[in-house]
Protein backbone atom coordinates (compact mmCIF):
# COMPACT_ATOMS: atom_id res chain seq x y z
CA UNK A 1 0.00 0.00 0.00
CA UNK A 2 1.38 3.41 -0.90
CA UNK A 3 2.47 5.60 2.22
CA UNK A 4 0.16 7.98 1.78
CA UNK A 5 -2.86 5.76 0.98
CA UNK A 6 -4.98 7.42 3.99
CA UNK A 7 -4.66 10.61 2.29
CA UNK A 8 -6.48 9.70 -1.23
CA UNK A 9 -9.51 10.13 -0.25
CA UNK A 10 -8.92 13.81 0.91
CA UNK A 11 -7.11 14.33 -2.56
CA UNK A 12 -9.59 12.84 -4.63
CA UNK A 13 -12.18 15.26 -3.31
CA UNK A 14 -9.56 18.74 -3.22
CA UNK A 15 -9.33 17.27 -6.86
CA UNK A 16 -12.41 17.66 -8.04
CA UNK A 17 -13.22 21.14 -6.50
CA UNK A 18 -10.32 22.56 -7.57
CA UNK A 19 -10.76 20.95 -11.06
CA UNK A 20 -13.91 23.43 -11.07
CA UNK A 21 -11.79 26.86 -11.49
CA UNK A 22 -13.80 27.44 -14.55
CA UNK A 23 -16.73 28.18 -13.02
CA UNK A 24 -15.22 29.74 -10.21
CA UNK A 25 -14.12 31.71 -12.27
CA UNK A 26 -17.18 32.68 -14.05
CA UNK A 27 -19.24 33.29 -11.33
CA UNK A 28 -16.39 35.86 -9.93
CA UNK A 29 -16.90 37.59 -13.04
CA UNK A 30 -20.39 38.29 -12.68
CA UNK A 31 -19.65 39.90 -9.61
CA UNK A 32 -17.01 41.91 -10.09
CA UNK A 33 -17.05 42.08 -14.11
CA UNK A 34 -14.68 40.65 -16.72
CA UNK A 35 -11.13 41.55 -15.52
CA UNK A 36 -7.98 39.84 -16.54
CA UNK A 37 -6.08 38.73 -12.92
CA UNK A 38 -9.22 36.35 -12.62
CA UNK A 39 -8.83 35.10 -15.44
CA UNK A 40 -5.05 34.52 -14.37
CA UNK A 41 -6.41 33.54 -11.11
CA UNK A 42 -8.60 30.92 -12.77
CA UNK A 43 -6.11 29.50 -14.83
CA UNK A 44 -3.48 28.93 -11.57
CA UNK A 45 -6.36 27.18 -9.74
CA UNK A 46 -7.15 25.24 -12.81
CA UNK A 47 -3.35 23.87 -12.61
CA UNK A 48 -4.06 22.78 -8.73
CA UNK A 49 -7.10 20.32 -9.67
CA UNK A 50 -4.12 19.17 -12.69
CA UNK A 51 -1.53 18.87 -10.98
CA UNK A 52 -3.67 16.70 -8.24
CA UNK A 53 -4.73 14.74 -11.10
CA UNK A 54 -1.92 13.86 -12.30
CA UNK A 55 -0.32 12.96 -8.92
CA UNK A 56 -3.65 10.52 -8.45
CA UNK A 57 -3.29 8.94 -11.94
CA UNK A 58 0.00 7.68 -10.96
CA UNK A 59 -0.58 6.90 -7.25
CA UNK A 60 -3.93 6.00 -7.12
CA UNK A 61 -5.34 4.36 -10.58
CA UNK A 62 -8.26 3.27 -9.59
CA UNK A 63 -9.70 7.13 -9.36
CA UNK A 64 -11.80 7.84 -12.43
CA UNK A 65 -11.46 11.36 -12.87
CA UNK A 66 -13.66 11.76 -15.77
CA UNK A 67 -16.80 9.85 -14.72
CA UNK A 68 -16.56 11.18 -10.96
CA UNK A 69 -16.03 14.88 -12.75
CA UNK A 70 -18.78 14.47 -14.77
CA UNK A 71 -21.27 13.70 -12.20
CA UNK A 72 -20.29 16.51 -9.88
CA UNK A 73 -21.15 18.93 -12.83
CA UNK A 74 -24.47 18.35 -12.14
CA UNK A 75 -24.56 20.72 -8.81
CA UNK A 76 -24.44 24.34 -9.50
CA UNK A 77 -21.52 25.99 -8.48
CA UNK A 78 -23.78 29.30 -6.71
CA UNK A 79 -27.59 28.58 -6.36
CA UNK A 80 -27.62 32.13 -4.37
CA UNK A 81 -27.63 35.71 -5.58
CA UNK A 82 -24.43 37.41 -6.42
CA UNK A 83 -22.95 38.98 -3.53
CA UNK A 84 -21.93 42.71 -3.51
CA UNK A 85 -18.21 42.99 -4.80
CA UNK A 86 -16.41 43.80 -1.61
CA UNK A 87 -18.36 41.13 0.14
CA UNK A 88 -17.15 38.69 -2.81
CA UNK A 89 -13.79 39.81 -2.05
CA UNK A 90 -13.89 38.94 1.54
CA UNK A 91 -15.50 36.00 0.87
CA UNK A 92 -12.73 34.91 -1.50
CA UNK A 93 -9.98 36.07 1.29
CA UNK A 94 -11.37 33.58 3.59
CA UNK A 95 -11.66 30.68 1.32
CA UNK A 96 -7.82 31.13 0.17
CA UNK A 97 -6.99 31.59 3.89
CA UNK A 98 -8.43 28.14 4.68
CA UNK A 99 -7.16 26.76 1.16
CA UNK A 100 -3.46 27.88 2.84
CA UNK A 101 -4.14 26.25 6.14
CA UNK A 102 -5.44 23.08 4.33
CA UNK A 103 -2.48 22.62 2.34
CA UNK A 104 -0.22 23.24 5.15
CA UNK A 105 -2.03 20.67 7.22
CA UNK A 106 -1.97 18.33 4.44
CA UNK A 107 1.91 18.91 4.33
CA UNK A 108 2.82 18.07 7.24
CA UNK A 109 0.32 14.95 7.29
CA UNK A 110 2.25 13.62 4.18
CA UNK A 111 4.75 10.69 4.73
CA UNK A 112 6.53 10.73 0.93
CA UNK A 113 8.21 14.03 -0.48
CA UNK A 114 6.40 13.85 -3.13
CA UNK A 115 3.16 14.53 -2.14
CA UNK A 116 4.70 17.40 0.49
CA UNK A 117 6.35 19.17 -2.45
CA UNK A 118 2.85 19.39 -4.03
CA UNK A 119 1.30 20.58 -0.96
CA UNK A 120 3.52 22.84 -0.08
CA UNK A 121 3.44 24.23 -3.58
CA UNK A 122 -0.17 24.78 -3.75
CA UNK A 123 -0.12 25.98 -0.11
CA UNK A 124 2.01 29.20 -1.60
CA UNK A 125 -0.03 29.39 -4.63
CA UNK A 126 -2.89 29.80 -1.74
CA UNK A 127 -0.95 32.19 0.16
CA UNK A 128 -0.75 34.38 -2.86
CA UNK A 129 -4.03 34.13 -3.86
CA UNK A 130 -5.34 35.03 -0.64
CA UNK A 131 -3.00 38.26 -0.81
CA UNK A 132 -3.73 39.48 -4.14
CA UNK A 133 -7.91 39.29 -2.98
CA UNK A 134 -6.89 41.55 -0.15
CA UNK A 135 -5.32 44.20 -2.33
CA UNK A 136 -8.54 44.34 -4.45
CA UNK A 137 -10.75 44.57 -1.56
CA UNK A 138 -8.63 47.24 0.01
CA UNK A 139 -9.21 49.43 -3.54
CA UNK A 140 -13.28 48.49 -2.60
CA UNK A 141 -15.12 50.96 -0.40
CA UNK A 142 -14.65 49.38 3.15
CA UNK A 143 -16.98 46.93 4.76
CA UNK A 144 -17.85 47.81 8.69
CA UNK A 145 -16.11 45.58 11.32
CA UNK A 146 -19.58 44.41 11.87
CA UNK A 147 -20.48 43.53 8.07
CA UNK A 148 -16.51 41.83 7.98
CA UNK A 149 -17.32 39.70 10.88
CA UNK A 150 -20.71 38.84 9.08
CA UNK A 151 -19.22 37.92 6.05
CA UNK A 152 -16.30 35.99 7.35
CA UNK A 153 -18.93 33.96 9.76
CA UNK A 154 -21.73 33.56 6.94
CA UNK A 155 -18.23 31.99 4.82
CA UNK A 156 -17.38 29.95 7.29
CA UNK A 157 -20.97 28.27 7.48
CA UNK A 158 -21.08 27.67 4.02
CA UNK A 159 -18.46 24.85 4.70
CA UNK A 160 -21.17 22.96 5.68
CA UNK A 161 -23.43 22.81 2.40
CA UNK A 162 -22.98 20.74 -1.05
CA UNK A 163 -20.33 21.70 -2.96
CA UNK A 164 -17.48 19.63 -0.36
CA UNK A 165 -19.79 17.13 0.18
CA UNK A 166 -21.26 16.09 -2.85
CA UNK A 167 -17.47 16.25 -4.18
CA UNK A 168 -16.68 13.66 -1.27
CA UNK A 169 -19.36 11.73 -2.30
CA UNK A 170 -18.73 11.73 -6.36
CA UNK A 171 -14.84 10.71 -5.82
CA UNK A 172 -16.06 6.75 -4.34
CA UNK A 173 -19.17 6.14 -5.53
CA UNK A 174 -22.54 6.26 -7.71
CA UNK A 175 -24.65 5.35 -4.96
CA UNK A 176 -27.59 7.55 -3.66
CA UNK A 177 -26.30 10.79 -2.14
CA UNK A 178 -26.56 11.68 1.73
CA UNK A 179 -25.30 15.16 2.58
CA UNK A 180 -24.66 14.29 5.76
CA UNK A 181 -22.68 11.06 6.09
CA UNK A 182 -20.62 12.04 2.88
CA UNK A 183 -19.62 15.43 4.93
CA UNK A 184 -18.97 13.72 8.05
CA UNK A 185 -17.00 10.72 6.60
CA UNK A 186 -14.73 13.06 4.58
CA UNK A 187 -14.52 16.00 7.50
CA UNK A 188 -13.56 13.31 10.03
CA UNK A 189 -10.82 13.03 7.90
CA UNK A 190 -9.86 16.41 7.33
CA UNK A 191 -10.59 17.64 11.23
CA UNK A 192 -7.57 15.16 12.09
CA UNK A 193 -4.94 16.83 9.85
CA UNK A 194 -4.97 20.23 11.84
CA UNK A 195 -2.44 20.77 14.51
CA UNK A 196 -2.89 24.31 16.36
CA UNK A 197 -0.07 25.75 14.23
CA UNK A 198 -1.99 25.22 11.23
CA UNK A 199 -5.29 27.03 13.06
CA UNK A 200 -2.90 30.03 13.74
CA UNK A 201 -1.82 30.34 10.35
CA UNK A 202 -5.27 30.52 9.37
CA UNK A 203 -6.45 32.57 11.77
CA UNK A 204 -3.80 35.14 11.29
CA UNK A 205 -4.94 35.51 7.84
CA UNK A 206 -8.35 35.88 9.15
CA UNK A 207 -7.56 38.85 11.60
CA UNK A 208 -6.06 40.66 8.51
CA UNK A 209 -8.74 40.06 6.10
CA UNK A 210 -10.95 41.34 9.13
CA UNK A 211 -8.85 44.16 9.73
CA UNK A 212 -8.50 43.35 13.35
CA UNK A 213 -5.23 42.63 15.56
CA UNK A 214 -6.31 41.53 18.78
CA UNK A 215 -3.73 41.61 21.36
CA UNK A 216 -1.71 38.33 21.47
CA UNK A 217 -3.24 36.70 24.91
CA UNK A 218 -6.71 37.35 22.70
CA UNK A 219 -5.23 35.66 19.59
CA UNK A 220 -3.89 32.94 21.79
CA UNK A 221 -7.49 32.30 23.57
CA UNK A 222 -9.11 32.22 20.40
CA UNK A 223 -6.77 29.82 18.79
CA UNK A 224 -6.61 27.71 21.92
CA UNK A 225 -10.79 27.69 21.54
CA UNK A 226 -10.98 27.16 17.73
CA UNK A 227 -8.46 23.96 18.66
CA UNK A 228 -9.95 22.62 21.30
CA UNK A 229 -13.37 23.16 18.80
CA UNK A 230 -11.79 21.00 16.21
CA UNK A 231 -10.35 18.26 18.09
CA UNK A 232 -13.96 18.07 19.68
CA UNK A 233 -15.36 18.03 15.91
CA UNK A 234 -13.02 15.41 14.94
CA UNK A 235 -14.09 13.11 17.64
CA UNK A 236 -17.54 13.68 17.07
CA UNK A 237 -17.53 13.38 13.35
CA UNK A 238 -15.24 10.07 13.99
CA UNK A 239 -17.51 8.42 16.41
CA UNK A 240 -20.56 9.35 13.85
CA UNK A 241 -18.86 8.02 11.39
CA UNK A 242 -17.98 4.55 12.83
CA UNK A 243 -21.91 4.08 13.78
CA UNK A 244 -22.95 4.93 10.67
Amino acid sequence: MHDDAALFPILRTVCLLESRSEQYGAYLATVLGEQPWIDAWAAEEATHGARLRDYLAVHDPDFDFDRAFARLADLPYHEDDARPPAEELLSRCVVEALAAGFYRALRDAARTPELQALCATLMRDEVRHYKGFRTHLAARPDLSWPARTRVIARRVRELDDDQIAFAAHCAYGDGDYHHRRSRREYMSRVYALYREEHLAFIQAMLFRALGARPPRRWRWIVRRSLFAAVRLRATHTRLLSGLA
